[in-house]
C-alpha cells in the first residue's frame, strides 16, 4: 500500500485494479465535452453515450440555474485539453454502470493516461469516491493530496478555493446531507454531514450505515 502512494502504477495496471470481476470495457470517440467530469462518446456501434467520469467531481458549469464561475468553465476547458474532440478512448465501467441520471460511469483512458486521475492531479476536479465504485482509491488519494499540496487548479491562490462541488450542489439545492462518510485511512465512518472532520483526500461515501459496516468500516471519528 505504501509503495502505491509513493510511485504511481501504469495506467493499464490501475485500470485492471479499478473494477475487478464483472466490469465492462468498450471504446469510442469523444464527440463533446459537457463539463469538467462529463463527456459524450460515440461507440463503435454508432450509439452515443453520456459518460460521467467516475471517482471525481468537477466544479459545475450549470446546476439548478446556478454556476460555479469561473471554475466550472476552467475545469471544462482543462478536460477538453486532455480529451480533444475525436479522441479515441477506452472506457472501463463498474458492474453497475449507470448513475441515477442515466449516465454511464467510467474510467476514461486516452493514450495510456487515466483522465479521471489527471483531472484530480491537475486540481480541476476533486475525489468523489462513492462505494462500491471506488477502484484505485490510493491512486486517487495520492492525486488529490498532490493537488492540495502544490496548490493546483481550484486550490491555487488565484483560484480562490471555491466550495467543493458536491457541497456546493447541496447548498444550492437545499438538500440535507445524505451520504455517510468515512476515512480511507482510519476506516472509521461518520453520519451524513461529517465531511468536514475528514480530509478531502480520505473521504469515501456510503449510501447507508449498513453499507459502511458491510465494507468493514467502524463508526467513530477520523
Amino acid at each position: 500500500m505504501r509503495s502505491l502512494l509513493k510511485r504511481p502504477l501504469p495506467a493499464l495496471i490501475l485500470l485492471l485494479m479499478a473494477f475487478p470481476g464483472t466490469a465492462g470495457e468498450f471504446e469510442g470517440r469523444v464527440t463533446r465535452i459537457v463539463d469538467g467530469d462529463t463527456i459524450h462518446v460515440a461507440l463503435d456501434d454508432g450509439k452515443v453515450k453520456k459518460i460521467r467520469l467516475i471517482n471525481i467531481d468537477a466544479p459545475e458549469t450549470y446546476y439548478l440555474g446556478a454556476r460555479q464561475y469561473p471554475w466550472g468553465r476552467l475545469a471544462k476547458r482543462r478536460l477538453g485539453r486532455l480529451l480533444p474532440r475525436g479522441a479515441r478512448v477506452t472506457l472501463r465501467t463498474p458492474p453497475s454502470p449507470l448513475d441515477r441520471y442515466g449516465r454511464t460511469l467510467a474510467i476514461v483512458i486516452y493514450r495510456g493516461r487515466n483522465i479521471n486521475l489527471e483531472m484530480v492531479r491537475s486540481g480541476w476536479a476533486v475525489t468523489y469516491l462513492v462505494y462500491p465504485a471506488m477502484g484505485m482509491i490510493d491512486a486517487f488519494r495520492q492525486a488529490q493530496a498532490a493537488a492540495l499540496a502544490e496548490k493546483r487548479g481550484i486550490f491555487s491562490p488565484a483560484g480562490g478555493a471555491p466550495e467543493i462541488p458536491y457541497l456546493w450542489r447541496r447548498r444550492i439545492s437545499g438538500r440535507s446531507p445524505y451520504w455517510w462518510v468515512a476515512s480511507a485511512r482510519t476506516r472509521r465512518y461518520l453520519p451524513p454531514g461529517g465531511e468536514a472532520s475528514i480530509p478531502l483526500e480520505e473521504r469515501i461515501f456510503f449510501a447507508s450505515e449498513e453499507e459502511a459496516i458491510r465494507a468493514g468500516y467502524g463508526r467513530g471519528g477520523p
